[in-house]
């Protein structure tokens, strides 16, 4: 037998052999690049930024500023941060919620926007390859919030069917972690956990003052009640009857709002009648 062939026959056996174990293994690794919000010991919370595009037309949607005015397309530039209600929730599901986009294009009567999505994700470090942002060993506990790392994880055989939430968001929770690396930091992560409960935006009645929430009446529908806790600023004066803007992180759970960023007081006396 000719070399040559020798040589051919081995590669084909060695692909016979590496080609099933690699389509075994491979897919039991994952690669995540995402920044630290908390640490806990060797537990890890982290997040990342992402976006869903829309293309809408001026006509078919309600567009507000951040005051809650109404805004016309044609005032609109390219990077213009802006509320539009509902562009999240099905017409059968209304919450009269505003969401915060980012405009990226304006073109006549139709404009294209991003809606951010915020991750969330939380591991076990211990026994990771940790290395810093020049490749050097270090230690987990040399990690800090703020660094954005890129982790490699083994995922289980046998996948845990629970669902996990952090703030009323999904979030995911990874099983092995094989290797950390911190790499350049991404901003945009931070600045998204840092807003996170002012990306929604809710105008109401309050009915009632409660010692650390409010129960409320949407001003589009008097069926919309819910609770809202208060913000961190606490009761500013709360009364029944005020109309009130609520920033919060766009999550509604059994007619409550939970993450609350800010409350203003925008009427002392709404026009909206309590029935």
């Amino acid at each position: 037998m000719k070399k040559s062939t020798k040589i051919i026959i081995f590669i084909v056996i060695l692909l016979i052999i590496i080609v099933p174990i690699a389509l075994f293994v491979l897919p039991q690794y994952e690669q995540y690049t995402f920044t630290i919000t908390e640490i806990d010991g060797d537990r890890i919370t982290a997040v990342k930024q992402g976006g869903i595009y829309y293309s809408l037309y001026e006509r078919a949607v309600k567009i507000k500023d951040v005051n809650e005015k109404d805004i016309n397309v044609s005032e609109l530039e390219i990077g213009d941060i802006i509320y539009i209600q509902n562009i999240k929730n099905s017409l059968l599901l209304q919450n009269y919620i505003d969401y915060a986009c980012l405009v990226t294009d304006v073109n006549n009567k139709n404009i294209e926007v991003v809606l951010p999505e915020t991750y969330y994700y939380f591991f076990n470090s211990e026994g990771a390859n940790v290395k810093d942002i020049n490749g050097h060993k270090i230690d987990v506990s040399d990690l800090k919030v703020g660094d954005t790392i890129k982790v490699l994880e083994k995922k289980d055989i046998i996948q845990n069917a629970l669902g996990y939430s952090f703030e009323g968001h999904q979030a995911e929770h990874l099983d092995t972690i094989k290797s950390i690396r911190v790499v350049s930091q991404d901003v945009n992560d931070l600045v998204a956990y840092a807003t996170r409960n002012i990306v929604a935006m809710k105008t109401a009645v309050i009915v009632k003052v409660n010692e650390d929430s409010l129960d409320v009446m949407g001003i589009e529908d008097s069926n919309d009640l819910l609770t809202v806790s208060f913000a961190e600023e606490g009761n500013i004066g709360f009364k029944q009857g005020q109309e009130i803007l609520i920033y919060f992180n766009g999550k509604i759970e059994d007619r409550k709002i939970e993450n609350t960023g800010n409350i203003e007081i925008i009427k002392e006396k709404s026009d909206i009648e309590i029935p």
